[in-house]
């Protein structure tokens, strides 16, 4: 009978029922609405740690994360890819990796060497899906190939087929250089990346090193990110007498662990701020309402109606605009986000800012139903506290002073 009453008495006035519901649909429409488009940086930013730099597990040298030097290196590569080969569901790829000195005819400048088995690697990173000129490492083809971004190419000034010459420092704290013709220009959606990093053949790297077969670290990549954790765990523990470690991409990259748990936190105040709002003008509209029925709240109360069931009536009404706004805010939701969620944000307007952070300028927004649930019960919460007032005013009205009230 209650759920009826309070049905019929938010129908009463459809144009403020209507604003209220609104007034929740914009709130939960725009909670929604920017974290999905925070969720969605928040996975470019772990798909440029994953994909581009280390995988969900690397392996290197103890100390290699914290002081990542050519001295610090896997002497035997084969063991820790026979540990990995024993892995379900895991791929792993061997990488020389070293600072070095990129010179074309009118420009040099510093950059990442990065010595790769282009097949291993293909399977690790998405860099092979990235060439958009020339083509991928041929493990067959000649031994100077060597494919650049395209930030680089366009600070030396090169461009495919033409030659480039690579400088580093040897094992002997000699200069070693080569000469290298490119024979690919790829764009990894981070132009920070793009600016430095370039890949040459594992055993040219090698070679240009004094490496033997030595290695700077193994990437691995697997098909259950969940399992990264006990992965470098286990991988740690069966290589520990070799002076080996495995981290995850948490554990080498701890301000973006950082920045999630900052994220989290601010989805939370960000619920916060638009549902107060929201339960201020819940607050106004039910002052407003008991005040334009305190004739009627008097004839209930003189009636033997008790206290409790008035005000259980205004929290009925004030759930059910909320059920209505909050559902007009999910479809709006819907229907905004999802053809975002399926194409992405185009925000090449902001390339430079976003390529800085490692972040493509393409974003799809996610749902994250953790943030998303926590949204919901802030906003159950912020309108039973909004309710409290005016529902505790309305049943202690006096029920001959409530009836006799002009």
């Amino acid at each position: 009978m209650l759920f009826t009453i309070a049905w019929r008495n938010v129908g009463r006035n459809r144009r403020r029922s209507a604003v209220l519901a609104g007034a929740v649909g914009f709130g939960m429409l725009a909670f929604i609405g920017s974290t999905a488009f925070m969720d969605g940086i928040g996975i470019e930013f772990v798909a440029g740690a994953v994909d581009l730099q280390g995988g969900h597990v690397q392996v290197a040298g103890t100390g290699y994360s914290s002081n990542p030097t050519i001295e610090t290196r896997i002497a035997d590569p084969d063991s820790v890819l026979a540990v990995v080969s024993a892995l379900p569901a895991a791929s792993a790829a061997p990488e020389v990796v070293t600072p070095g000195m990129a010179n074309s005819t009118e420009q040099s400048g510093g950059i990442v060497i990065h010595g790769v088995d282009p097949v291993r690697e293909a399977r690790v990173t998405v860099l092979s899906d990235r060439v958009v000129e020339g083509g991928w490492l041929e493990g067959g083809g000649e031994a100077t190939q060597v494919v650049v971004g395209a930030g680089l190419a366009h600070r030396l000034r090169v461009g495919l087929g033409e030659k480039i010459v690579l400088m580093a420092s040897d094992l002997d704290n000699e200069v070693s250089a080569g000469a290298y013709r490119i024979t690919g220009i790829y764009e990894s959606g981070s132009t920070s990346f793009d600016k430095i990093n370039v890949y040459i053949l594992l055993g040219e790297a090698q070679r240009l090193l004094g490496f033997d077969d030595g290695v700077s670290t193994v990437t691995i990549r697997l098909e259950l990110p969940d399992e990264s954790v006990p992965v470098a765990r286990q991988v740690t523990a069966a290589l520990a007498d070799q002076g080996i470690e495995a981290l995850t991409w948490e554990e080498r990259n701890p301000m973006l662990e950082m920045a999630k748990k900052a994220y989290d936190f601010s989805a939370i105040i960000t619920a916060l701020i638009l549902f107060a709002a929201v339960g201020f003008t819940l607050v106004n509209s039910f002052l407003m309402v008991i005040f334009e029925r305190i004739h009627e709240l008097g004839i209930m109360l003189a009636q033997g109606v008790k206290p409790a069931y008035i005000r259980r009536m205004l929290f009925l009404e004030a759930a059910i605009v909320s059920v209505l706004g909050g559902i007009v805010g999910i479809l709006l939701s819907v229907g905004v986000l999802a053809y975002w969620i399926r194409n992405g944000m185009d925000l090449s307007g902001f390339a430079e800012g976003l390529g800085a952070f490692g972040v493509s300028t393409i974003i799809y927004p996610y749902l994250d139903w953790s943030h998303l649930g926590m949204g919901f019960g802030i906003i159950i919460v912020m309108v039973a506290l909004s309710v409290l007032y005016p529902a505790i005013k309305a049943s202690r009205f006096e029920a001959v002073e409530a009836i006799n009230h002009v």
